[in-house]
């Protein structure tokens, strides 16, 4: 190559890198300042997830183009939960404000809610925001935002219970529960074990034959798991036993869950009932041993305040 072409080359070049820089200087101090979350309409099938940005376009003039794109993505505990983009963003000088959506499919909500247990109730909340430009094969990226929101429940706290509650049988013959304690047992793809821990006392000079005991779990009023146990156990007068049993949370069932809360301000009413089968001399009888309920609140998409 000849000195002449040579510098025929580099004038090409220099000129092509002058006309990139002029073409990018508009985007070169663009930054995405805050991104607000919030839940829109719940299905189902899907969780809708409104974001709202705003940018700040620090050039006096605006920047009107079809070719940028905002991208969202939201991770819990690692696992996308929710992802999207939004094309065609128009900037004002100065600060802007863009809407869009993305949904979470609610399918995901079994993967998520053992992620959770698994971290010891505790999930990371990652969003990611990229604002780029998509042209021809190859994207430029002009700013990045992420924030990290912490939500961590204790779910089985509250249900746990040392006060004695009499619970009548029928006349004047009635049980006492002593107390009642739960745990998380073993997780799996399927199912949620819960074991608890029931102190029954007999205050009465007869015995009771206990020969079944179990106990369901509703959260807003959706049955999410069962169990009961077979069990032979003869409670003597004026003693007490304690009765170990294990109930299941049916996993595919958490999606219908989460619709009722989300559509309740991520607000959730747990409900363990309990029964017990007994015998009274030769009389067979069906007890409920009470309710226990608890009150959970999250706040998946914002920081508590």
């Amino acid at each position: 190559m000849t000195a002449r072409k040579r510098i025929l080359v580099l004038i090409l070049l220099a000129s092509l890198l002058i006309t990139s820089v002029f073409t990018l200087l508009p985007f070169a101090f663009i930054s995405v300042n805050e991104i607000d979350l919030y839940w829109g309409k719940v299905t189902p099938e899907t969780a809708e997830i409104r974001g709202i940005a705003t940018i700040f376009n620090p050039s006096i003039i605006g920047i009107p183009l079809s070719n940028m794109v905002i991208d969202l993505r939201i991770f819990m505990n690692g696992i996308e939960a929710a992802s999207g983009i939004k094309r065609g963003i128009n900037f004002r000088a100065g600060e802007s404000k863009i809407n869009f959506s993305v949904f979470l499919d609610n399918k995901n909500i079994p993967k998520l809610w053992i992620s959770h247990l698994r971290n010891n109730e505790k999930t990371t909340v990652d969003v990611k925001v990229h604002l780029f430009l998509d042209v021809s094969f190859w994207k430029i990226y002009l700013a990045t935002f992420s924030k990290r929101i912490t939500v961590e429940t204790d779910i089985l706290s509250n249900l746990q219970s040392n006060r004695s509650i009499e619970i009548s049988i029928i006349g004047s013959f009635y049980i006492i529960v002593k107390s009642l304690s739960f745990s998380w047992g073993e997780i799996t793809n399927e199912v949620t074990e819960i074991s608890s821990n029931l102190t029954l006392y007999n205050p009465n000079m007869i015995p009771l034959t206990l020969s079944k005991i179990g106990f369901d779990i509703q959260a807003n009023n959706i049955t999410i798991g069962e169990g009961e146990t077979s069990l032979s156990i003869i409670l003597k007068p004026k003693s007490q036993a304690q009765i170990d049993l294990k109930a299941k949370i049916y996993n595919e069932m958490l999606d219908d869950w989460f619709v009722t809360h989300i559509k309740n301000g991520e607000v959730t009413v747990i409900n363990i009932r309990f029964f017990s089968i007994l015998k009274i001399g030769k009389t067979t009888l069906k007890i409920y041993l009470g309710d226990y309920s608890e009150k959970i609140k999250t706040s998946l998409l914002r920081s508590r305040k």
